[in-house]
């Protein structure tokens, strides 16, 4: 399953601009201690107190004219939001409007002005289109190395390979394996400012957009969806295809073929409506796509697809994992944030202990664990970064830190899988180090579970 963000704006105006809002957080960055009080607040800056006092970031962003923020030597750019949301808005005109094959004049009473930043092309190309700047792509991937590298400090904890939790062995294999793909996919053409994690294929899709812009402004972004391979409710067990079926993965119609009738020999003892359920389910794209069964750890251990992929197993039609995912949340690093969650967020669960069974009860869809841990993964990541390799993230652009979540702060989503964006917001600022490259005063927020020292790096 991948987890989307989608990313509205405001659309709403204000007196302070974006130029004016950084160098006033630019100054309180380099503010001596006597001097805090000038700081912004991180609650009027990114957070806001009510519908009628949004975040000043917000307003900054629609009463900005251009759709770039700053521009760095290196090629990299910092959009903005408001921008991005004009300019889908404006496709979507286009498109529909070309299907019904009316369009208004623009400028009329109806249809107001495109405005300069929405119809900006360098903005329009750069949302389906991934950088082709060898320093731009130099960036991108000197920032992808940088937050697996502190990801993987995260999840081992400094403890060496033979002494690591199965827990930890099992997150390092995923991130080992992790791939990373630019597809302009569906959620791209809606969400530009985004990315995906495939829990299945255990691969991350940036969305073009983002291969053009400054790392500090989506390196959050992609630490959030990194997060979700630390969920265990996303923790499965994968049974490759054995090396016959394997064989065949250049003809996709052979293949399927090939495994439906092996599942056919093997499942004598299965009712035929039974096998043609399962069959349809494993011969599906993203199975295909996996080249094999995989069965999430929370689903029930007996029964259902788990029972039959085991059988398959052992009439040899599919491999043993080479990984298994583990039973319990025993030896996992993230432990302390797994219990508080479940206990704040889970609807028919308590907290999570070190026994506790990976199970359906802990891995309720309908609950906002999963997005939750990947929103507190995401913070601490950041933090992390800030911490062991300030130089990452130059002084002067720390303050960009924030805008994948005033994004959502900024729109009006209230997706249920998630918490809202001011709370959202509230949990990355939350660490000191993160208010200090950002530039604003932390009074005012309150996060509801605490950060472990262990994972920003504060030890």
């Amino acid at each position: 399953m991948k987890y989307l963000l989608p990313l509205f704006f405001s659309t709403s105006l204000f007196a302070q601009t974006v130029p004016d809002a950084i160098r006033i957080i630019s100054q309180g960055v380099s503010a001596s201690a006597s001097e805090c009080p000038s700081l912004v607040s991180c609650s009027q800056q990114f957070i806001g107190s009510d519908r009628k006092n949004p975040p000043a970031i917000c307003n900054s962003n629609t009463n900005n004219p251009e759709a770039f923020l700053a521009r760095y030597p290196d090629g990299t750019v910092v959009v903005n939001q408001a921008a991005v949301d004009e300019a889908m808005n404006y496709r979507e005109d286009d498109e529909a409007a070309g299907s019904s094959g009316r369009r208004q004049p623009a400028g009329n009473r109806r249809t107001p002005p495109r405005s300069r930043r929405g119809t900006d092309p360098e903005l329009n190309r750069m949302i389906s289109n991934v950088s082709t700047n060898p320093s731009v792509i130099q960036s991108m991937n000197a920032s992808l190395d940088l937050l697996k590298a502190q990801l993987r400090e995260q999840v081992s904890q400094g403890v060496p390979p033979e002494q690591q939790s199965a827990q930890q062995r099992f997150l390092l294999n995923k991130l080992d394996r992790l791939q990373v793909t630019f597809e302009f996919g569906e959620e791209c053409q809606q969400f530009p400012f985004n990315a995906s994690y495939s829990g299945v294929l255990n691969t991350l899709n940036m969305c073009p957009l983002l291969t053009n812009l400054a790392p500090a402004s989506y390196l959050p972004l992609l630490a959030h969806e990194l997060g979700h391979m630390i969920d265990p409710c996303s923790f499965f067990d994968n049974h490759r295809f054995n090396p016959e079926i394997a064989a065949l993965s250049n003809n996709e119609n052979a293949q399927k073929a090939s495994l439906t009738t092996k599942i056919n020999r093997c499942l004598t003892d299965v009712t035929p409506a039974e096998k043609r359920r399962f069959t349809e389910w494993a011969t599906s794209p993203s199975r295909m796509a996996n080249q094999g069964l995989t069965i999430y750890r929370h689903e029930p251990d007996t029964g259902g697809n788990r029972e039959i992929v085991e059988k398959l197993q052992r009439c040899g039609v599919v491999q043993a994992p080479e990984n298994p995912a583990p039973l319990t949340y025993e030896g996992t690093p993230y432990l302390p944030i797994l219990s508080c969650v479940s206990q704040n967020y889970s609807v028919s669960h308590g907290a999570i202990a070190a026994g506790t069974r990976i199970s359906s009860a802990t891995c309720n869809r309908e609950t906002k664990m999963a997005e939750t841990i990947a929103d507190y993964v995401s913070s601490t990541l950041t933090a992390r970064i800030l911490n062991r390799n300030p130089a990452a993230i130059p002084s002067n652009r720390g303050v960009h830190l924030p805008n994948f979540f005033s994004s959502v702060v900024c729109g009006n989503d209230n997706d249920p899988m998630y918490l809202t964006g001011e709370e959202r917001m509230n949990l990355f600022l939350n660490p000191a180090v993160t208010q200090t490259a950002v530039g604003c005063d932390p009074a005012g927020l309150r996060p509801v579970c605490p950060l472990p020292a262990s994972l920003t790096g504060d030890q």
